[in-house]
This record gives C-alpha cells, structure tokens and sequence, in this order.
C-alpha cells in the first residue's frame, strides 16, 4: 500500500493538538484528533468528540469519521493535551499513518 499524506489541516490538528469542528453526517462536531489512517480503503480519522451533535449520543465519546464525508473542517484556536484517560476504541486499520 503506498503512504499517503494526511491533508494539511489534519496534519496541523494532530501534529499541534489543535481542536477542530466540522459537520458529520449533517450534524456539528467539535473534536480532538488523534489519528489517522486508513479502513478498507477509506481515509478515516479518530477523534474524542467533545461538543456538538451525534446521532447515538454520548459525548464526550470517541468517534471515527471517514474523511470523505467530513464537511467544513476548520482548525480552532484551543488545544488538547493529546492523551485522553480513556482509552481507544480497540479498532483495526488497515494503516496507521498519523498519530497524536
């Protein structure tokens, strides 16, 4: 599989833990990134999820979002320490290309 590089913005978030918000699915997330990597072909990211909307509830929650989907991602001017006390969601990837 060849390496792929992260788009910048991701890249930014995870490399200076910078909190980002977007739409998913038309709803509102305010999010920590933690990794990227790809899933059966998709580029997708992992983040706590610390604000916003979610169709199952339950924030703040880890979530994975396929990057394709995501809308409007913009960097905000807070950040996160990059180590959360809960742990990650045991998930497969495919390839692990970025993480916190």
């Amino acid at each position: 599989m060849a390496a792929r590089t992260p788009p910048g913005k991701i890249r930014k978030a995870i490399t200076e833990k910078t909190v980002v918000t977007f739409h998913y699915a038309n709803l509102y997330r305010k999010c920590e990134v933690h990794v990227y990597g790809v899933t059966n072909g998709r580029d997708q990211i992992l983040c706590w999820q610390l604000d916003g909307e979610s169709q199952r509830g339950g924030i703040p929650e880890w979530r994975r979002f396929d990057l394709g989907d995501v809308v409007g991602l913009k960097l905000t001017n807070e950040t996160h320490p990059g180590y959360r006390p809960v742990p990650y969601p045991h998930s497969l990837w495919d390839q692990v290309i970025l993480t916190v």
